[in-house]
C-alpha cells in the first residue's frame, strides 16, 4: 500500500493558501433589480415605472379651490424591498424635482399646513412651493414596521428682475423645517448592516440623517410627490453581500480550527456552510479535514464535488493534488496518478519522486527487495520507493491564509 514518508506528511498535508485562489469570490454583488417597479397610484402620472428610471408626476393643480378641499398633499409610490432578504446591503439612488418652468404665482403650503411663499406684488416677489420627499419603512426585531421621511420644499423667488432659488428641508422625527444646500440632484443611501442597524443618508449621499436600531431588514422606499411636483429617479443600485459574503466568516473560523488541527471541528463548521453555500473551496476545504482525519474515501468524494463547480485553475491543481493522494492512500493507483499528472508541476514532482512518472493504467508493478506485499498475500501493488530526486519541499500544497 501507498505511503507518504513521516517527514514529508506535515509539508503534504499542511493547510494553507494563497489568496490569488479566491481572487473570483466576491463578498458583494449587485443585485438585478431591472423588473422591480413603483407601486401604481391613480392620483401619479407615471412616464418611467422601474427602477432603470422612475419619472413621476403629481398633476393636481394648485390653485386655490384644492387647497381649500384639502388636495394640496401628497401621494406617494413605494418600492418593495423584501427581496433584498435579511442581508447586509446598501440602496443607493439619486433623485431631483425636474418640474420646469415654474409656474405658480399664489399661496401655497407646506405638508405641516403652515403658510408660505406667497405672492407679494408690493416687492414684486413671486413665489412657489413644490414639495417632495422620500420615506423609508423598514422592519424591527418585535415584529412592527418603523417609518422616517425626508421632504423638501424647493422655493423660487423673483426680486428686482434677479431670480434665484432656494430649499427647506423637513424631518420627520424632529418635525422642523430648516434651510438647506440647493441643488439639483441629490443623491440618497440607506446602509443595513445585516444585523440590527440601518442608516439613511441624504442629501449629498454622506450626511447622516436617521440610524434605525433593532431592525431585521428594509420593508420599502417610498417617493412622495406634492402637488405640481414632477420626480425623476435614477441610478437606483443595491448592493448587498453574496452568498460567499455571508458564508466567509464560517469559512475563516473552519481554516482557523483545521490549522490548530481541529479536524472534527473544521467538518462541522463545513458542513453547516454547506447546507446554504455549495462552492468549490468549502468541499475543498471539508476534504482536507477529512484527509487529516485519514477518512480518505469521503475526502475523495469532496475533492470530486469540488471539481464540479467551476473555480480557480490553480485551486483546480491543489484538488487534484490533495485527491490523487488520497486515491494512492487507497491504492487506486490508476486514478491517483490521472490525479496528479492534472495537478501540475508539484504533481510532476511528486510522481518523479515516487518512481510513478512511467506508470501506466493497469499497470502491476512486480514485488522487489525491500517491498511489502499485502497480509493476503496475494499479488499487489508492493509499497513504492522514492527515486533520486530530493524535491520533498515542492510536494505540498502551499500554506493557506484567511479567504480575505
Amino acid at each position: 500500500m501507498f505511503s507518504v514518508p513521516k517527514a514529508n506528511t506535515s509539508l503534504v498535508f499542511m493547510f494553507s493558501f494563497f489568496f490569488a485562489l479566491f481572487s473570483q469570490e466576491q463578498e458583494w454583488e449587485y443585485m438585478n433589480t431591472s423588473s422591480w417597479k413603483w407601486s401604481s397610484v391613480d392620483k401619479l402620472k407615471f412616464y418611467g415605472n422601474s427602477t432603470v428610471k422612475l419619472d413621476v408626476l403629481n398633476e393636481v393643480a394648485e390653485t386655490d379651490e384644492n387647497i381649500k378641499n384639502g388636495r394640496w398633499h401628497f401621494w406617494t409610490t413605494w418600492m418593495y424591498c423584501s427581496s433584498i432578504g435579511n442581508r447586509a446591503c446598501t440602496i443607493t439612488f439619486n433623485a431631483k424635482n425636474a418640474r420646469n418652468p415654474r409656474t405658480h404665482k399664489f399661496k401655497t403650503y407646506k405638508p405641516d399646513g403652515t403658510e408660505v411663499w406667497y405672492n407679494d406684488s408690493s416687492s414684486k416677489r413671486g413665489g412657489e412651493n413644490l414639495y417632495w420627499g422620500i420615506s423609508l419603512d423598514v422592519n424591527n426585531t418585535y415584529g412592527g414596521q418603523a417609518s422616517f421621511s425626508i421632504n423638501y420644499c424647493n422655493q423660487y423667488y423673483q426680486d428686482n428682475s434677479y431670480p434665484y432659488t432656494s430649499t427647506e428641508s423637513y424631518n420627520s422625527e424632529s418635525q422642523k423645517w430648516s434651510d438647506i444646500s440647493d441643488r439639483e440632484v441629490r443623491q440618497f443611501k440607506i446602509v443595513y448592516d445585516g444585523i440590527s442597524t440601518i442608516k439613511f443618508y441624504a442629501n449629498d449621499g454622506n450626511e447622516l440623517i436617521k440610524t434605525f436600531t433593532n431592525v431585521k431588514g428594509i420593508s420599502r422606499i417610498g417617493i412622495e410627490v406634492g402637488t405640481a411636483s414632477n420626480i425623476v429617479v435614477t441610478d437606483f443600485k443595491v448592493l448587498r453581500k453574496s452568498d460567499y459574503g455571508l458564508a466567509k466568516p464560517e469559512i475563516d473560523r473552519a481554516i482557523q480550527e483545521y490549522n490548530k488541527e481541529n479536524y472534527s471541528s473544521t467538518i462541522s463548521i463545513i458542513s453547516r456552510v454547506l447546507d446554504s453555500y455549495k462552492a468549490a473551496f468549502p468541499y475543498y476545504i471539508r476534504g482536507r479535514a477529512y484527509s487529516s482525519n485519514k477518512y480518505n474515501k469521503a475526502a475523495v468524494d469532496d475533492f470530486t464535488t469540488a471539481l464540479s463547480y467551476s473555480c480557480d485553475a490553480e485551486l483546480r491543481r491543489n484538488i487534484y493534488f490533495n485527491r490523487g493522494i488520497c486515491r494512492l492512500l487507497l491504492d487506486d493507483y490508476d486514478n491517483g496518478v490521472a490525479d496528479m499528472r492534472n495537478a501540475g508541476e508539484e504533481g510532476k514532482a511528486f510522481l518523479k519522486e515516487y518512481n510513478l512518472e512511467n506508470y501506466q493504467p493497469g499497470q502491476r508493478k512486480a514485488s522487489s527487495a525491500g517491498s511489502r506485499s499485502n497480509s493476503g498475500g496475494g499479488s499487489s501493488t508492493p509499497q513504492l520507493k522514492k527515486g533520486n530526486s530530493s524535491s520533498n519541499s515542492n510536494n505540498s500544497t502551499p500554506a493557506l491564509r484567511k479567504t480575505n
